[in-house]
């Protein structure tokens, strides 16, 4: 655009500057010097839009290329969208010899988790505990296979392969609450059915009352059918989680992973979605990460986990919290309240 623009201006200065050299001769006067600019520019307008065809050509040949990188490029995490889904998940779910860091290529980089090794028991819940950048929600992105082991393996089911399942099979039986909300733009009915597309209004509305978030829509003009905006702007943090957290029992997954579920909600109401929590958590394999002492009291198993160590103690809350070391320390200096 830049060489289009530059180009009529040159023509049309040079037809200006041949009319006024023509009329201090007195040879022709401004309607002739008119006559002349406008017969220029009828020449040059089909050259400039030769131009503006060929620079659209090669920006749309520029972003082909790129689009074709992009679709050639061979994903780091294989779907396996070809091997049969996975029916359940059942049984035992392993870390083995797991370490990981972002960038595989950098040596210099350290392990975010190094030498990681637990096995995750049916039906039992488990909680991570420990400073920023210890690997706590890194466990979370693994178990979800975000991101797979830069050494070592996850294995489900006992013995397979977390890299060789059929990942949304697996994914439609794992719940995941994180601790930034993911808002789509539509109904409150759209939101909590995001993800179990084929659940009824009715089960909707059970799933945002074991939320603690049906009188809050309920009181609203259009009720379960108002328009969320972008990212749910219109709600608080406290709602766009109690939101997710709806989401969650209508999924009614095998598998929980809690990333902070309630970081934003304030004690009372905090104290009654993990009473319902607490429910759905009951029979299946829960895994929560969490700084607040309530959504961690009543879990089958702590693990603290220290930079440069792993995890350094392991035990129940009421184990860990006489015991010296960083669990104790966390607990005393109110950290973990």
């Amino acid at each position: 655009m830049a060489i289009v623009f530059t180009v009529m201006s040159s023509m049309n200065i040079i037809a200006i500057l041949i009319g006024i050299i023509f009329v201090n001769d007195n040879k022709l006067n401004p309607a002739v010097m008119l006559s002349i600019t406008m017969s220029i520019n009828s020449i040059v307008m089909p050259i400039l839009q030769v131009v503006r065809l060929l620079g659209n050509i090669a920006s749309a040949s520029t972003s082909s290329a790129r689009v074709k990188e992009i679709l050639d490029r061979d994903p780091k995490i294989k779907t396996n969208f070809e091997v049969e889904p996975l029916a359940d998940i059942k049984g035992t779910i392993e870390f083995k010899n797991v370490s990981f860091k972002y960038d595989d290529d950098d040596e210099k980089e350290p392990f975010i988790l190094e030498n990681f090794n637990f096995k995750f028991e049916e039906g039992k819940s488990y909680a991570f505990v420990g400073e920023t950048g210890v690997g706590k929600s890194t466990i979370a992105k693994l178990l979800l296979r975000e991101y797979d082991p830069t050494t070592g393996d996850v294995f489900v089911n006992n013995d397979k392969n977390l890299k060789d399942i059929n990942l949304k099979s697996y994914l439609d039986h794992v719940g995941y609450v994180e601790q930034e909300p993911q808002i789509i733009y539509g109904t409150f009915f759209d939101n909590i059915r995001y993800g179990s597309f084929d659940a009824t209004k009715e089960e909707c509305i059970e799933a945002a009352k074991k939320a603690n978030l049906f009188d809050f829509i309920n009181g609203l003009p259009e009720g379960f059918n108002t328009t969320l905006g972008e990212r749910g702007f219109i709600l608080s943090g406290g709602q766009k989680q109690r939101l997710v957290i709806a989401r969650m029992f209508l999924r009614n997954p095998k598998v929980l992973i809690l990333d902070e579920a309630t970081s934003a909600l304030d004690n009372i109401v905090e104290k009654e979605i993990q009473g319902e929590l607490d429910k759905l958590s009951n029979g299946r394999t829960t895994i929560v990460i969490a700084h607040r002492l309530s959504t961690i009291r009543n879990v089958d198993q702590i693990l603290v986990l220290e930079k440069g160590i792993g995890v350094s103690q392991s035990g129940t809350f009421d184990e860990l919290k006489g015991k010296e070391g960083r669990f104790k320390k966390l607990y005393e200096a109110g950290l973990m309240n």
